[in-house]
């Protein structure tokens, strides 16, 4: 009976000591999206600081496919170096690498699109900041 009694103490011992659960975190409620190093999109940096990854500003962008292709020389009225995702054809923000100055160059991309227009093709296309790319 005392062997089944120390039992009983020693379960209820383990069962407690081993719940210690840390202060929950509180964050603000204000949204500022993060994109962590685990892939997931989190509404503040505070959140995924509690979820115990890594994080970058901005909201996670997703890898596409793109083609990368020379219009001409911006001096005689072209655009010179563009990249086309999907239907559309945009005018990168900052200059290609040289190692991606290739005409129909396949590659893959994460970017975003910008509310201005290109600086070459008379301002006739959109441009994007790309934050990532690769050779396909």
């Amino acid at each position: 009976m005392i062997r089944y009694g120390l039992f009983i103490i020693l379960m209820l011992f383990i069962f407690f000591s081993c719940d210690k659960r840390q202060e929950p975190c509180i964050c603000p409620e204000i949204y500022f999206p993060v994109c962590g190093s685990d892939g997931v999109e989190y509404a503040h940096p505070c959140l995924a600081e509690c979820a115990g990854v890594c994080w970058e500003e901005g909201p996670c962008l997703p890898w596409e496919n793109g083609l990368i292709w020379y219009d001409g020389s911006p001096a005689v009225d072209h655009c010179g170096w563009v990249v086309q995702i999907k239907d559309s054809i945009y005018e990168p923000m900052s200059a290609l690498s040289k190692s991606y100055q290739v005409d129909s160059l396949e590659v893959t991309l994460k970017y975003m699109p910008t509310k201005t227009r290109g600086h070459n093709c008379w301002g006739a296309l959109n441009t994007i900041v790309i934050f990532a790319i690769k050779k396909r």
